[in-house]
């Protein structure tokens, strides 16, 4: 038996509005018998649909929502809502001995709760976790330090502790004719990437950043970016600030690995792909990229999670990295945590090692189209059946839900995934479009 907690990253680094829709991924990794606990009750259509491609029943996945935190709702998992004595005294009744403890995200609250209903020390690395260890396990100012001392290479750049260490720090690379790129420790999806660009540069559109700053060419330019952008670049003076050279990005990538007590398993590798800032698919596997480059970028993020494993952090470990225009691989970051692809790297059993596509299928993940007027998963799930275009298991392709829509948000609410041959790509993407394009807005 698993308890697997559907709770988003921790409102002490960043906080997200609302992770009702997301934190419902849990149910990939759920099976006969386990607890899953949410914050609100989930989509009932979204449920059926992840047990029906997984061979589920889905009476058989018992589900508890947390009472409403005191300040988020029902929206997050909370500390106060999930470590409420009532309801860790209810959880406590009949779970037997030693069931496992799974968590989206790697908070200190689950090392608690574990401990609450009378688990001990588990799951692994509750020590680490429970000291605060998940926020320097996701920082990206503790990546690279790290990264360094392993000899992983990252993109030339500091991490600053201060205004005047972010001043020097920018000024050697705008001096030597770089764009910037601002990080904050702890942002996910390029929100707390700022890209400085240089007076005449262009802003490439392949590259995880959601805001711009051009700087102008009057004196003290970089000092007065920082007195404008220090506070919301370090939360407020709360965590450093990574500063880095903007690199000629190629192809950006992903190795995501499973740290345990004794071992770091390969688990998925793929490619992401941006525009304007945002990521717009995800492609698993790394056709994509030279096997020679695929190769070191596995084998450096092996040796990253590595120096986790001796830091402390047990769980899903994501390293991200860029290959560049003159072929090198870079690391960018580091996720200690479940992310949009661990789901489907499970679901779909994609071999992490392999560097060319079994049967030529390409499986990628998209977020609905602003285009579209898609209001519930069964509104989509529909749609999909009636065009005869849902994921079948028996030929590997096809169209299914990796995460739920969320009425409350007009576009970019779920995700989906096309399994198919490469061919055949262009003519799913153009049903869909025609598909819910064509839907009237109920909302």
């Amino acid at each position: 038996m698993k308890i697997l907690i559907a709770n988003d990253i921790d409102e002490s680094l960043w906080l997200r509005k609302d992770g009702r829709t997301w934190s419902q991924r849990v149910f990939w990794f759920a099976d006969e018998g386990d607890l899953v606990i949410l914050s609100d009750h989930p989509d009932e259509d979204f449920l059926r649909h992840v047990c029906g491609l997984r061979g589920i029943d889905p009476t058989r996945v018992a589900v508890r929502v947390c009472p409403p935190g005191r300040r988020n709702g029902n929206r997050l998992i909370a500390p106060d809502a999930l470590l409420d004595p009532n309801f860790i005294a209810d959880i406590a009744v009949g779970i037997g001995a030693g069931p496992e403890i799974v968590s989206l995200f790697p908070s200190a609250m689950v090392s608690e709760f574990a401990a609450r209903i009378g688990l001990g020390s588990r799951p692994e690395g509750s020590e680490f976790l429970a000291q605060g260890g998940s926020e320097l396990a996701n920082s990206k100012a503790t990546f690279r330090a790290l990264a360094g001392g392993a000899g992983v290479a990252t993109a030339p750049g500091a991490v600053c502790r201060s205004k005047d260490e972010a001043v020097h720090a920018m000024e050697a690379l705008i001096g030597d004719g770089h764009d910037v790129m601002v990080k904050m420790a702890h942002r996910g999806a390029g929100v707390g990437n700022e890209l400085v660009l240089n007076t005449g540069s262009t802003a490439p559109a392949n590259i995880g950043a959601r805001h711009h700053y051009r700087l102008d060419a009057g004196p003290d330019a970089i000092g007065r970016y920082w007195e404008e952008r220090w506070l919301w670049a370090s939360a407020e003076g709360r965590y450093p600030v990574v500063v880095e050279q903007v690199l000629n990005v190629r192809q950006s990538l992903y190795v995501e690995l499973l740290i345990g007590d004794a071992s770091c398993d390969l688990r998925g590798v793929g490619v992401l792909s941006y525009a304007g800032g945002r990521i717009t698919c995800e492609t698993l596997g790394l056709a994509e990229i030279p096997e020679p480059q695929a190769r070191k970028a596995v084998d450096d993020a092996t040796r990253l999670a590595d120096v986790y494993r001796a830091m402390g952090y047990r769980g899903y470990f994501c390293a991200d990295a860029v290959m560049t225009d003159d072929m090198h691989v870079l690391f960018t970051e580091v996720n200690a945590r479940t992310t949009t692809g661990s789901h489907l790297h499970e679901f779909l059993d994609v071999q992490a090692k392999a560097v060319t596509r079994e049967n030529d299928i390409v499986v990628r993940q998209y977020a609905d189209s602003p285009d579209w007027s898609v209001r519930s998963t069964e509104q989509f799930l529909t749609g999909l059946a009636n065009a005869g275009l849902t994921y079948s298991a028996a030929s590997g392709t096809g169209i299914f839900m990796a995460i739920p829509a969320f009425p409350e948000q007009s576009s970019g609410s779920f995700l989906y995934v096309i399994a198919c041959n490469e061919q055949e790509e262009e003519e799913y993407l153009r049903k869909l479009d025609e598909l819910f394009r064509s839907i009237p807005d109920q909302g």
